[in-house]
């Protein structure tokens, strides 16, 4: 009921044009919007059920939406501004997606194009170097195709992953891995990169080939772990041994990086400090909002684009009126 009388709320409002008049707002502050991928795929199990991955028709029309209502720049270009409190064009905002999927650049990256939309894909190194899953996605697997949850319903088996996702977020990675490797074992399944297409991350071919378009590369750690669960020296090899391996692969990179799960409690000054002393003129967490002169640079936010399949909710949560619902509803 309660879900149902939210949608009745977000109906009226973009509907009375309460999302036209909170873009206004944004005229002088830097829009920051996050993706992790863009398929056409459809995979079995369960595999995309929380839409992190949107529809390319989807995007497009997004892009559509956004070359017509906002100037498009690149990443580096508006956090330098809020840096050096240079001016920009009126409605900045900076395209970015997470993780480093192959969908970013088979999918979303000829639309990018054809656009000419700039972004920055932050990619996992270990991710496209040893092929190794992310463990969101190994626990997505386990549970849509795992022995143990075979009798399960779709519905039964979103609520486990969902329940697990949040139990293993507050654990420490090394337990994680432990926990998440016995899962594997009872049901007798794992994912495989190497024949699960759409789990696979993008090669460092493919970026190579991007180095002259719009496309721009950053780093996102070695593993994504949740750094605040890691040692200070744990959390320094994360970082600085990702930017290091994208910078062999790649003549320009990103000088802004980005946290991994990126909520308030994954990330604190000492990992910021971290960041600034490898290099990087900016961080971005996952927190939404827009950003000013005045937002910290390695705590700036962005706007979440998943489950953004329809028009409507894409243009509530880029105006930022789902996130002052959201806020409103939970005062």
């Amino acid at each position: 009921m309660k879900r149902f009388c939210t949608q009745i709320l977000f109906f009226i409002l973009y509907y009375t044009r309460i999302p036209a008049l909170l873009r206004l707002s944004q005229k002088n502050t830097v829009t920051i919007l996050l993706y992790h991928g863009v398929t056409n795929t459809h995979g079995g199990g369960i595999f995309n059920y929380r839409q992190k991955f949107i529809s390319g028709d989807a995007f497009e029309k997004q892009i559509q939406y956004l070359k017509k209502n906002y100037t498009i720049l690149p990443l580096d270009e508006v956090v330098g501004a809020l840096l050096n409190n240079t001016p920009l064009p009126p409605y900045p905002l900076a395209i970015t997606f997470d993780d480093g999927y192959k969908n970013n650049l088979e999918f979303a990256a000829p639309i990018l194009k054809k656009y000419n939309a700039p972004a920055t894909i932050f990619v996992v190194t270990n991710f496209i170097d040893k092929k190794i899953p992310l463990w969101v996605d190994r626990l997505e697997y386990v549970i849509g195709y795992g022995k143990k949850y075979a009798h399960k319903t779709t519905t039964e088996k979103i609520e486990i992953d969902n329940n697990l996702r949040t139990t293993f977020k507050s654990i420490a990675t090394k337990e994680r891995e432990e926990r998440l490797t016995e899962l594997e074992n009872e049901n007798q399944v794992a994912l495989t990169l190497n024949t699960t297409e759409c789990y696979a991350p993008c090669s460092w071919e493919e970026i190579r080939s991007e180095e002259a378009t719009c496309i721009t590369f950053g780093a996102h750690t070695e593993n994504h772990p949740i750094l605040t669960q890691l040692s200070i020296e744990e959390t320094r090899d994360e970082i600085t041994n990702s930017i290091t391996t994208l910078r062999s692969h790649c003549k320009h990179i990103s000088h802004v990086f980005a946290y991994p799960n990126g909520q308030k409690t994954d990330f604190n000054k000492a990992i910021k400090d971290i960041v600034e002393e490898a290099g990087c003129i900016g961080a971005l967490s996952t927190l939404s909002g827009t950003n000013t002169k005045n937002t910290d640079r390695y705590a700036l936010n962005r706007y979440t684009m998943d489950g953004t399949n329809s028009m409507r909710t894409f243009v509530m949560t880029v105006s930022g009126t789902l996130d002052a619902v959201r806020k409103l509803l939970k005062g």
